[in-house]
Parts: structure tokens; C-alpha cells; sequence
């Protein structure tokens, strides 16, 4: 397992930092939100803490994502669950579902929504078809690029244990 500061310091283009504080705690801020941890705990609890906020932080993000692509593409989920996934970065079931890996917001925007894209148009054809592909493509004609760019990060967050 990599350090929290390695980890920060790789994970959405160096958006934490982390501070010593006088008082024996130390300090993570993220995009100026600041979460505040005794200074005794290992890197295994304070890369939980961080997998902890990217949950809550993607829960809130997926839904915002989910609704606005919904309405583009004229389909509704069911539910969104936030899960840690190392090798997918999303699914669909049936019942419509969807679940994401927190590590997706390590992943630029872009790729974000061509993973939101990817698992709505399941809802519409449930496989990896050729009329899949189509509607992928209809609503994002660059989503190979975005493809790409996940693999990039995957490739990098698994060589840095996560």
C-alpha cells in the first residue's frame, strides 16, 4: 500500500495536501475542505478515511452526473451504490442499478462522464453489442479517447496499489 501523501499527491492532479499541526493532529484539505485525524494512525486508516471521502463525495457527484445525462439520453436508473471496484469502473444490473468505484474520481472529468454514458446506455441495450457501441458513440463521438484516458489511470492507481 502507498503512502497517504503519495496517494494525494497522484490523486486528482495534487488536490491534497497534507499539514502537520502543532497540536499532535494533522490536517488533509481537499478542494478546501479540511479533515482533521490524529497524527497516530497508519497509512492503512488514513487511506480508508480517503477512500471513505471519495464515496461520499462520488455518491453526491454520480447522482448530479446521472441526472443531467439522464435527460439527454431519455433514461432513469433505478439506484447508484459506490463501491471499491479495482478492476471495473462501473455496472449496470438489470433492474437498472448502477454502481461505480470510488476511484473514478481519480479519472479526469471527461472520463467520468463517458463511464456515466457507458453504464445509462445499458439501460437502453444491455451488452457490448454493435448498437451498443452506436449509442455510446452517438452521444460522446470521442469516447474511445475517454476510454483510453481510464485505462491510463487505471493503469497507474493498480502500479500504486490501489
Amino acid at each position: 500500500m502507498i503512502s497517504l501523501v503519495q496517494m494525494c499527491q497522484f490523486m486528482h492532479h495534487d488536490i491534497f495536501q497534507t499539514f502537520l499541526r502543532p497540536t499532535g493532529q494533522q490536517r488533509i484539505q481537499i478542494n478546501a475542505v479540511n479533515f482533521y485525524y490524529r497524527s497516530e494512525l497508519n497509512n492503512e486508516a488514513k487511506c480508508a478515511f480517503v477512500e471513505f471521502f471519495y464515496k461520499q463525495e462520488l455518491a453526491g457527484r454520480g447522482e448530479q452526473l446521472l441526472q443531467a445525462w439522464e435527460k439527454k439520453m431519455g433514461v432513469r436508473h433505478t439506484g447508484l451504490k459506490v463501491h471499491r471496484m479495482k478492476t471495473r469502473w462501473g455496472s449496470c444490473s438489470a433492474k437498472g442499478g448502477l454502481n461505480f468505484s470510488w476511484r473514478l474520481l481519480c479519472a479526469p472529468p471527461e472520463a467520468m462522464d463517458y463511464v456515466v454514458v457507458h453504464e445509462l446506455a445499458h439501460l437502453i441495450e444491455f451488452n457490448h453489442s454493435s448498437r451498443f457501441w452506436a449509442i455510446v458513440e452517438g452521444i460522446l463521438p470521442d469516447y474511445k479517447a475517454r476510454r483510453q484516458s481510464l485505462k491510463e489511470v487505471q493503469e497507474s492507481l493498480l502500479r500504486q496499489g490501489w
